[in-house]
């Protein structure tokens, strides 16, 4: 189109289509041709355009063909002929060389993005940070953008001369920390789509204000453990503060806290938040948490709730709290609340609370691997009447992580309690556990009725697991008769004493983390004490005479038992991909190239899916430079989902 008119239906214009690739041809142009055209594309979900301009300059002098006048040709002459001007045959074979040349390396290009479409802009800020947004790139290549990586530089004798990255971004916003309130900043957005990076764009200089609003505070935090009767109505309740006031909402054990007529109630009155249980039930303990959160960031504070039957039990309890808290007379320090360790993601705020008491009143000194901290622009003390002592460390850096100390002093005396703050790259560098060692080491166990069974695995993750183990689908609880352990090294261990016949069963070591989870089995038979034991088969071990191992973990919601390998492979090579899911009922499968299922693409016939379960393959025959991506394996079913996520890297052939 140019303008409102149609141009493909003029008699000079030509329109070709080959493959995903629109060529249009205008045939001797001339200077009305100049000016801006648009390509629209459309199907059933919507309307795209695209826009490029055309101009022309004037041909050197030496090129253009002299205009004759027709009274000096003789008759019969031609007038280009006698210019000299008009291409010969040789030069339109030449001609057409070339653009069958662009046509060919069109089809194999690889277009990484163009710059963003504008600068970006601050949406919000606060004393050490702001939210910035930007438009997308109005040319992506021919694959969608994946990310952003967002780079900044400080302008100014104290900014250095060099660009910092703040972070990569999936999205067009990102919410950059650590930032000098009133300093000049020159951002950089640098888009990326699975060929590379593209173009990248810097704004102007931007400032973060002063002034922006605070951090929210709990100027009350929360006990850290209490215990309350069985029945009985308890108030959970702490106090906090903050510019602009903060938004606060409840979890119990990371699951959101919701309003339930008769059991629970919540209630914001200022900065005072206030959950009350009604009736305590065995199954309101655990760890409650309040996150107050405004544009400035995000804190939390929590409390362990026991539930206990005995009144006796919670008597006694209140009984040495009151003691050891408010002891008559002068007494040495003693910390009433521990620090926890604590994990946090780079650039995040982090708050680390004790309580201490005592008599005189103590002072709390704050140490890191054993050096003493002093206050700065990103370490803060804060203490409040009751004891309670917090750092805040604003924007944690990688280097921030190690042991904390605080230690209580007085004339009396001194105490001191530790934790250790671990600060990572966020969940894109955690690793989903897989198990190294298979429980057993063997597939089946024998075992004799009253000896003690013992079972083993080893799993690697990060961060650490936790783990859960299962017999014949049915969690075993830590008791007298059962013990599961787990050591820093990821050796997983299960023991069963005097073990009967009830014991044998399907056993499942389920490990997971924040980003996934991993099983493995092994069946566990029981025979007579006076029976013999059958050889146990081992991983690795030939036995012709052994029953195959069918028998598969059985899990509600959907869970891989064999997950997919990532390949790199030469161009022309076949390639499979394997997996094995399990749930009840069984999952829907979906497979996604580049978070696109394969049918979205032209040349989908040459992706072939096979099996109904649990073992599902995606076939590629042959593959294909342009196949290199990010190849996704979904299931889902009423109960939930998993994915697993590989790459397909298809080098040409000899690199």
């Amino acid at each position: 189109m140019k303008g409102t008119r149609d141009i493909t239906n003029s008699g000079r214009a030509m329109r070709e289509n080959v493959g995903d690739y629109v060529r249009l041809t205008l045939k001797r142009a001339i200077l009305s041709d100049g000016g801006t055209y648009f390509i629209v594309a459309k199907n059933i979900f919507g309307t795209d355009r695209a826009f490029f301009t055309v101009q022309f300059r004037q041909r050197a002098r030496s090129l253009t063909p002299v205009r004759h006048r027709r009274s000096s040709l003789g008759p019969g002459d031609d007038f280009w002929e006698q210019s000299g001007d008009w291409p010969s045959t040789g030069h339109l074979d030449d001609a057409s060389q070339i653009l069958r040349d662009i046509h060919e390396r069109s089809k194999t290009r690889r277009e990484v993005p163009g710059p963003i479409a504008g600068e970006p802009v601050i949406a919000d800020s606060g004393r050490n940070c702001v939210t910035l947004t930007w438009p997308k790139p109005i040319h992506h290549g021919d694959a969608p953008v994946l990310a952003y990586r967002v780079e900044a530089w400080r302008l100014g004798s104290e900014g250095g001369a060099r660009w910092g990255e703040l972070g990569i971004s999936p999205t067009n916003a990102y919410d950059a920390f650590g930032l000098v309130a009133g300093a000049d900043y020159r951002l950089r957005i640098t888009p990326r789509n699975r060929h590379g990076w593209g173009e990248a764009l810097v704004s102007a200089p931007l400032r973060v204000q002063p002034g922006a609003p605070t951090l929210p505070e709990f100027t009350r935090p929360l006990a850290g453990h209490i215990k309350a009767l069985r029945g009985q109505d308890i108030v959970i309740e702490c106090q906090v503060r903050g510019d602009p006031s903060p938004q606060t909402r409840w979890t119990l054990d990371l699951d959101a806290v919701e309003a339930k007529e008769g059991h629970i109630a919540l209630v914001r009155e200022g900065g005072l938040c206030r959950l009350t249980l009604t009736g305590v039930r065995e199954d309101d303990a655990g760890r409650y948490c309040c996150e107050a959160s405004n544009s400035a960031g995000r804190v939390s504070t929590f409390v362990r709730l026991q539930v206990v039957s005995d009144p006796q039990l919670l008597h006694a309890d209140t009984k040495l709290r009151r003691d050891a808290i408010l002891p008559e007379g002068d007494f040495p320090p003693q910390f009433t609340m521990r620090l926890r360790d604590r994990r946090v993601q780079q650039s995040y705020p982090v708050r680390l609370t004790c309580q201490a008491v005592g008599c005189p009143e103590p002072s709390v000194t704050w140490q890191r691997d054993g050096e003493a901290l002093k206050e700065n622009d990103r370490i803060s003390f804060v203490r409040s009447d009751d004891g309670f002592h917090s750092l805040d460390l604003s924007g944690a850096l990688l280097e921030d992580g190690g042991e904390y100390s605080a230690t209580a002093t007085s004339a009396l005396g001194a105490v001191t309690c530790r934790c250790t703050l671990v600060v990572d790259k966020g969940i894109r560098a955690y690793v989903a556990p897989e198990f190294v060692a298979e429980v057993g080491p063997a597939r089946e166990v024998e075992v004799r009725e009253g000896e003690d069974l013992h079972l083993f695995a080893i799993v690697e993750a990060y961060p650490s697991v936790g783990v859960v183990w299962h017999r014949d689908a049915v969690r075993l609880r830590q008791s007298q008769h059962t013990t599961a352990t787990l050591d820093r090294d990821g050796r997983v261990e299960l023991d069963v004493r005097h073990v009967t016949a009830r014991d044998a069963g399907l056993y499942t070591c389920t490990a997971s983390n924040e980003v996934g989870r991993a099983t493995s089995t092994a069946r566990v038979r029981v025979v007579p004490a006076d029976g013999p034991v059958a050889a146990t088969l081992v991983d690795g071990e030939d036995d012709d005479d052994a029953p195959p191992a069918s028998d598969l973990p059985y899990s509600k919601e959907p869970a891989f038992i064999r997950k997919p390998r990532s390949f790199d492979v030469e161009e022309g090579d076949n390639v499979l991909i394997v997996c094995e899911v399990v749930g009840d009922p069984k999952p829907e499968v979906s497979w996604l190239r580049d978070w696109l299922k394969p049918d979205y693409y032209h040349h989908s016939p040459q992706f072939v899916r096979v099996g109904s379960g649990p073992e599902y393959r995606l076939e590629i025959p042959q593959a294909r430079l342009d196949f290199t991506g990010t190849y996704a394996i979904l299931a889902r079913n009423q109960h939930g989902e998993a994915k697993a996520i590989i790459s397909l890297q298809v080098f040409a052939k000899g690199e």
